[in-house]
């Protein structure tokens, strides 16, 4: 299951065609960057591109429990 945990970034490519576009990951509290697309980096085209970066969520800690 895929959730949105960002809003997304736009790069504007008025007047970019043929140029070069770079991103890069957010860090976000408790998850882990796990994919990079291949087109994070690349060149702008007359069609929008999307570069989606794929995390995993942490595990949380342990609890433990002490009965005396």
């Amino acid at each position: 299951m895929e959730t949105e945990l960002r809003h997304p970034d736009t790069i504007t490519g008025t007047d970019n065609v043929g140029l070069p576009y770079t991103t890069t990951p957010k860090v976000i509290p408790n998850y882990t960057l796990i994919v990079v697309r291949a087109n994070a980096n690349g060149t702008f085209t007359v069609d929008p591109i999307t570069v989606n970066y794929i995390y995993k969520r942490d595990d949380a800690g342990d609890v433990s429990r002490a009965y005396r």
